[in-house]
């Protein structure tokens, strides 16, 4: 690995952050500087995006990038740029470091499926008696939580979608009401991804780590009936599962 070269920011200001702190301050803009890393061809992009995920946390949009301590792209040459203080690009530096150390391997191919999944309380149904339609028995772990929490329901399926993309990738994929966007890595076993959901009015942007098969609900919203009025007795939940592939794995 080499860094091939630093550019400090010209502006004013003094780094506030503290390690020891509940809640850091990002760093003022004139602590930030600009380092360019030579890494093996085929780590970039993932090296991008785990750095991403490190520096600018949970959540997306304007809030997440005024709160972050960096950001990391890729040059049109496929190089790693990292803008952050240079206590990070210290850090950056030895993880660059390891990966020249490595062979580097193909992106492995990661396949994420969305459930949105309707959800009606059914006071009058005891615990144990099933509630989870047949179309659904994969999901029914995770549905069994919601009842667990939330008392005995009754789930009809809106919409299914599933994508597949690479790690360090991204992507999207629109069904008849529903769609959703994708932006992934799959680092030490782990797949770290930013996801954005929406059907109909209804939306939800988050960010999550997940293991290779495991269910997760991601959320839930109220749900408004055929007249447009919340109906209290109804929840929209989001479940997501993830499925990694080995580099050399046909697609099912």
């Amino acid at each position: 690995m080499k860094r091939l070269f630093v550019i400090s920011t010209l502006a004013l200001g003094a780094c506030t952050a503290n390690a020891g702190h509940p809640n850091p301050t990002p760093p003022a803009r004139a602590d930030m500087q600009l380092a360019i890393y030579d890494v093996p061809q085929g780590t970039a992009r993932d090296l991008r995006n785990s750095l991403n995920f490190a520096l600018q946390g949970e959540g997306s949009g304007k809030e997440s990038a005024e709160a972050a301590f960096g950001r990391a792209s890729l040059a049109p040459d496929g190089r790693l740029v990292v803008l952050a203080p240079e206590a990070i690009q210290r850090g950056v530096a030895a993880l660059a470091d390891q990966a020249s150390k490595k062979p580097s391997a193909i992106p492995a191919r990661t396949d994420l499926t969305y459930w949105f999944v309707l959800g009606k309380r059914s006071a009058g149904s005891a615990p144990g008696e099933a509630q989870v339609p047949a179309g659904l028995a994969e999901i029914k772990p995770a549905l069994d939580e919601i009842m667990n929490a939330q008392g005995p329901m009754h789930f009809r399926q809106l919409e299914q979608l599933r994508l597949s993309t690479i790690s360090g990738d991204h992507g999207d994929v629109t069904g008849k009401e529903a769609w959703v966007r994708q932006d992934l890595t799959v680092h030490g076993g782990v797949v770290l991804a930013r996801l954005g959901l929406r059907l109909g009015s209804k939306s939800l942007d988050t960010t999550v780590q997940l293991k290779p098969g495991q269910l997760m609900v991601l959320g839930q919203s109220g749900w408004r009936n055929s007249e447009g009025k919340e109906d209290e007795e109804q929840t929209l939940f989001y479940v997501i599962r993830a499925d990694v592939h080995d580099a050399g794995a046909t697609k099912p």
